[in-house]
C-alpha cells in the first residue's frame, strides 16, 4: 500500500471519479507525481502535471482486474470539516512568537511579497528532509548517517510578506514549493545552473503577489523569534490574481478574465509597434 496525496483540483478530479463510478471498482491510473520518503515510507504527492484515468483500457489495467475478481467498488468518506483557523495580522503573528501558548499552532495571514531570498534551496538528502554536508564530491547527512555521492536541492525559498500592520518573514519547503510552484526543486535548480546567481522566474514571479497562507508558530520560532516561519499551505487563484493585475491596465471596457486578457495582449502589441 501506498499513500497518495492529491492536491487542489486534481483532488476535486478524483472525487468526480468516485461519484461516477459509485457502483463499479475503479483502478487508477495516475502520472506525473512526486515521489518521497517519509518515515521509511514511500509517499506519493500530484504535481502541477498530475493526471488521473480511471479504468483504462491497457494490459496493465487488465491484468490487474484479472487478478481480482471482486474488488469493491470505491467509498467516498464524509467531508471532516476542519477546525477553524484564526485569520491575524502580521503584527499579531509577530506579538505570537515571544509567547509559547502559541507553539505548534496555525494561523491565516494575508499580504503581498515584498521580497524573496536568494538562496531559495538547500541541498538535501535523498533519503530524508535534512540538509547534507558536502564534502569534496561525497554528501554526509547526519540524520541518517550516510554518505553519498549524489544529493537533492530541496525548496527552501525565504521571502517577506507585508500587509497594512506590519512585516515578517516565511519560508516555503519542500512539499508545499512543489505543490505552488509546480516543479520539483531539483528539476528547477538544474534548469538554472546557467544563471545561478538570479532567481528562477518561477521564484521570482511571487514578487509583489498577495498571498494567503496558512502558517505555523513552532517552539523554534519562540525560541529563535528572528527565524522564518513555515508556510503549511498557500491559498492562491492565479485567475484572481490576473483579474487584479490588469485591472490597472486601459482595457476599454473590457469585463472578464478572457477579454482582459485579449485585450492586455492587444496592448503589448500596440506597444511594440
Amino acid at each position: 500500500m501506498v499513500k497518495v496525496t492529491l492536491w487542489g483540483s486534481i483532488g476535486k478530479q478524483l472525487e468526480d471519479i468516485i461519484t461516477r463510478n459509485e457502483r463499479t471498482a475503479v483502478i487508477l491510473t495516475i502520472t506525473s507525481v512526486f515521489v518521497d520518503e517519509f518515515k521509511g515510507e514511500i509517499c506519493l504527492s500530484s504535481t502541477g502535471a498530475t493526471q488521473l484515468k480511471a479504468n483504462l483500457d491497457i494490459p496493465e489495467v487488465l491484468e490487474f482486474k484479472a487478478r481480482d475478481s471482486n474488488l469493491p467498488a470505491p467509498v467516498l468518506l464524509p467531508e471532516v470539516p476542519a477546525a477553524e483557523i484564526p485569520k491575524i495580522s502580521l503584527a499579531q503573528l509577530n506579538d505570537f512568537k515571544s509567547d509559547e501558548a502559541q507553539n505548534d499552532k496555525l494561523f491565516s495571514v494575508e499580504g503581498m511579497v515584498t521580497q524573496v531570498r536568494p538562496n531559495w534551496c538547500y541541498m538535501g538528502c535523498v533519503a530524508c528532509p535534512r540538509k547534507v554536508e558536502e564534502d569534496l564530491e561525497e554528501y554526509f547527512c547526519g540524520h541518517c548517517k550516510t554518505t553519498s555521492r549524489i544529493a537533492k536541492a530541496k525548496y527552501r525559498v525565504k521571502f517577506q510578506l507585508k500587509d497594512g500592520t506590519g512585516e515578517a518573514d516565511f519560508a516555503i519547503l519542500e512539499h508545499e514549493g512543489l505543490r505552488f510552484f509546480g516543479v520539483m526543486a531539483d528539476e528547477l535548480f538544474q534548469s538554472n545552473q546557467r544563471n545561478k546567481e538570479s532567481l528562477p522566474p518561477q521564484i521570482h514571479q511571487i514578487v509583489n503577489m498577495t498571498l494567503k497562507l496558512t502558517v505555523k508558530l513552532t517552539e523554534f520560532n519562540i525560541m529563535n523569534p528572528q527565524t522564518e516561519i513555515s508556510v503549511v499551505s498557500i491559498d492562491h487563484d492565479p485567475l484572481q490574481q490576473l483579474n487584479k493585475d490588469l485591472c490597472s491596465k486601459d482595457l476599454g471596457g473590457a469585463t472578464s478574465v478572457e477579454q482582459k486578457m485579449e485585450a492586455a495582449f492587444d496592448c503589448e502589441a500596440d506597444d511594440q509597434k
